[in-house]
Formats: structure tokens, C-alpha cells, sequence
């Protein structure tokens, strides 16, 4: 009985210990991270606490995320949504996504118009995570806002074969923007049939041009051609729709 008395204090001294060796900015990050590690599993307040402040740090945030998540500390990222940092509020909203908890869905659907765009790239994502029929409708009204998370919206209702995605990008193939342009001809591939193909004959014959999204998102965009993409998107529908042949 001495010894199990003795291993309480013990173990919370451990942790403790854990979390000054975390926080402790003299020590590099690779040692600051192995502390981290350390304390997975462990569903103290005070280590909860920590990896909450945690997620503000760069060097930290990742191992603070899974520590969280593991523990299961929903109220925590929900917490985060409303960090100063983008970073923070971007984690947070996939790590929320990830729990797939309906009541959450208005928080994410508000994240998608976040200012900073990882912050609501992150939310549409995160939408897409939660199961079931609800998060479909988020989906919808930020596909039809057309611009990086329309695209991502509507590439994941697509994913879903939600039908409401076919009626959306053969909107979007009037579009001014190129690149919602580029995103329906993906769809129409995806989903269309041959009442689908005429207009896109028109456009591989007139979008010839090497175009590129220089500027957009978050890492390289290689030039592209929308009549490239209008000729992929043929041979995928006709390859589903093959012309039946009449026999005499």
C-alpha cells in the first residue's frame, strides 16, 4: 500500500516535469518534442492545459494536436477556433472535422469565411470529414461561392456523387473565372454524360491557351490548358458512355 501511495505524487511530478521540459525555449526542439511525445496519453488538466498553449507554438504543434486529439479534447480545439493565430484556428477546424460531431457543423460552415484562407480551406476539409447526409448542404452553399473553397467544395461533393455537384459545375462552365471553369470541367468528367459533351467540344476547339494559377493557393500550380482538360473529361464520359452500336 506504501509503495501505490508513494507512485501518485510521482507520476504527477513526472508530468509536471514533462511540461517545464515542453515549454522550456532553451532546450531545441527535438528535445522540447520528445517531452511532448511523453505525455500522450496522459488526460491531466494541467497537461491538457499545456497542450492547448502548445498549439501556438510552430515547434510544438503537431505533436500538441495529436496529444489533444488522443485525448479525445474536443472542447479544447473548439477552444482554438477562436485563437489569434491562424495556424491555431486552421488545426483546430480539421482536428473538430476529424471528431465528425454535427453540432459543430455551424462553427465550420462560419470557418470557411475566415480572412485567412488556410483557415478556411482547412474548415472545408474539416466539413467534409463529418459523416452522414448534414454536412452536404455546407458543402453546397460554399461550392456555389465559386473561388478556392468553392472548388474544394464542390471536388469533395463530387467525391460523394452528390448530383447537386453536376448541376453546379455545368454552371460554372460559363464562368469568368478560369479556374472555377477548370474545377466544373473536372466535375462534368466525374459526373456528366453525353448531354454533357458538346459543350465541351466548345471548349477544348476554343481554350487553347496555356493558362496558369500563379498566385492562387498555397504551393506550386503548374500551367495547365483548359481544352486539355475539356479532352480528358470527353474521353471519361464517352468511356462510361460508349455509343451502342445498331445491329442489322
Amino acid at each position: 500500500m506504501k509503495t501505490i501511495l508513494w507512485l501518485i505524487p510521482l507520476t504527477a511530478l513526472a508530468a509536471t516535469d514533462l511540461v517545464e521540459k515542453m515549454e522550456d525555449r532553451s532546450l531545441n526542439s527535438t528535445q522540447r518534442n520528445d517531452a511532448c511525445y511523453e505525455l500522450r496519453g496522459r488526460t491531466q488538466g494541467d497537461v491538457l492545459a499545456a497542450m492547448r498553449r502548445a498549439l501556438s507554438d510552430s515547434d510544438l504543434r503537431a505533436c500538441a494536436a495529436d496529444n489533444l486529439r488522443a485525448a479525445k479534447a474536443l472542447d479544447l480545439f473548439r477552444d482554438a477556433l477562436h485563437d489569434p493565430q491562424p495556424e491555431v484556428r486552421a488545426i483546430a477546424v480539421r482536428e473538430i472535422g476529424g471528431f465528425g460531431r454535427l453540432e459543430d457543423l455551424p462553427a465550420l460552415g462560419a470557418a470557411t469565411h475566415d480572412s485567412d484562407l488556410l483557415v478556411a480551406s482547412n474548415a472545408v476539409y474539416g466539413l467534409a470529414m463529418c459523416p452522414g447526409k448534414e454536412p452536404i448542404s455546407y458543402l453546397l452553399e460554399i461550392a456555389r461561392r465559386g473561388g478556392i473553397t468553392g472548388e474544394q467544395a464542390l471536388h469533395l461533393l463530387a467525391q460523394r456523387r452528390a448530383p447537386e455537384a453536376l448541376t453546379i459545375a455545368r454552371a460554372f462552365l460559363s464562368s469568368q473565372a478560369i479556374s472555377d471553369r477548370l474545377a466544373a470541367i473536372s466535375v462534368i468528367g466525374q459526373l456528366g454524360d453525353r448531354s454533357d459533351l458538346a459543350s465541351l467540344r466548345e471548349v477544348q476547339k476554343k481554350e487553347t491557351g496555356e493558362l496558369s494559377n500563379k498566385g492562387r493557393g498555397f504551393g506550386f500550380t503548374p500551367v495547365f490548358s483548359l481544352s486539355r482538360a475539356a479532352k480528358t473529361a470527353i474521353e471519361s464520359i464517352e468511356g462510361r458512355y460508349p455509343i451502342q452500336s445498331v445491329s442489322r
